[in-house]
């Protein structure tokens, strides 16, 4: 018989993401089980698909991400919620992540202009994700926070593991006194930076 993923929207009417989220590790390990089971059992004995469901698992296991099941198809789904930074000033600059450090090189690779920010890990609501980030990538820069502004939901095929993943985005915004010195932050002019979620995925007060 085709296993059962998850319940959970048939038994309650409540926002699995954020529960879930918050939950910890090891009862979000739980609830993936029965779709890791379900991964594991298709990928029989073709050794790339069982190397798949092993990185996914050790994923899972890592606080990384949860699975369910996408209730259109039916097939597995990975949920991998985040949390970003819309940090701006008065003359019209955003903070805006250009590159990542790569210490085993020594280097910065580039990337696309996107918005600071972190995958949130177990047990963590977004606005401890929020203070998490502001600790490691803001150290001793004094943000004003000025509330959660949006939440931007994208579903979209994961390449690397075969399946649906389903990104959750809680987007925040932030205000940075002019002058403050941001030697290791890149400035973008707000037009040119990455754009807020649309009129529709804005949270209610």
């Amino acid at each position: 018989s085709k296993p059962k993923l998850s319940d959970i929207r048939e038994e309650a009417d409540l926002n699995e993401d954020s529960i879930i989220c918050a939950l910890p590790q090891k009862s979000r390990f739980q609830v993936s089980r029965p779709a890791l089971e379900a991964v594991w059992k298709a990928a029989g004995h073709d050794e790339e698909r069982r190397a798949v469901a092993e990185e996914l698992e050790e994923e899972v296991g890592s606080g990384k991400c949860w699975l369910g099941h996408d209730p259109e198809s039916g097939q597995v789904l990975r949920m991998v919620q985040l949390v970003t930074l819309r940090l701006t000033r008065n003359d019209g600059q955003l903070c805006a992540k250009i590159g990542e450090w790569r210490g085993r090189d020594k280097c910065i690779i580039k990337k696309r202009a996107q918005l600071p920010g972190g995958k949130m890990g177990s047990g963590e609501m977004p606005h401890q994700t929020l203070q998490r980030i502001l600790r490691s990538e803001f150290p001793d820069i004094e943000i004003e926070i000025r509330g959660k502004v949006a939440e931007k939901t994208q579903t979209v095929p994961s390449q690397s593991y075969h399946m649906i993943t389903k990104y959750v985005t809680t987007e925040y915004a932030a205000y940075l006194e002019d002058g403050t010195d941001l030697k290791y932050v890149g400035l973008l002019p707000q037009k040119d930076g990455p754009q807020s979620p649309s009129q529709e995925e804005v949270i209610p007060p």
